[in-house]
């Protein structure tokens, strides 16, 4: 009787601790994660702002375009101080499965009302997928409410 309670709780704790079918970020190589906020009405140095994280660095995009939500950011970016990329090292385990399992695009019609946008490009496994995301949280899904809130706070520190 032991030995079946025994293989009862490996089974039940086997399968608690992640062994599902539904693979998450954690799983995979991520090669790196770009991200940021615009906005198209603005005046001043912080209207287009994006980041890269890459292994444990943090960039900065100098070129700072204003994604035009059909294609991949190019950006040209410069080293930031480590300091920096410690506040902002744990974004790559915010990122929730429900935006990975949507396909690349727009979410929600960023910037349409002045009200900004925010970009996220993420490469994982060598697949690139990319968003422009509206900031109004009541034109996105509210699975992504929380990831959206937390990206906001990240660009935040590094502005």
């Amino acid at each position: 009787m032991k030995a079946f309670k025994l293989l009862f709780v490996c089974i039940i704790a086997w399968n608690l601790s992640g062994c599902s079918k539904d693979e998450s970020i954690h799983q995979k190589e991520l090669d790196y994660i770009v991200f940021g906020s615009f906005y198209g009405e603005c005046v001043g140095e912080n209207c287009v702002a994006i980041f890269k994280i890459q292994g444990s660095s943090l960039f900065v995009d100098t070129r700072k375009q204003y994604p035009n939500g059909m294609s991949r950011y190019e950006g040209t970016f410069e080293i930031l101080p480590k300091e920096l990329y410690d506040l902002v090292a744990d974004l790559t385990e915010e990122i929730p499965n429900e935006l990975l399992e949507m396909e690349p695009g727009t979410i929600g019609c960023p910037d349409c009302a002045d009200g900004g946008g925010k970009y996220i490009e993420i490469n994982i496994d060598g697949e690139i997928k990319a968003w422009s995301i509206d900031n109004g949280l009541n034109r996105i899904p509210e699975s992504l409410h929380e990831f959206m809130n937390i990206l906001e706070d990240k660009i935040e520190l590094l502005l």
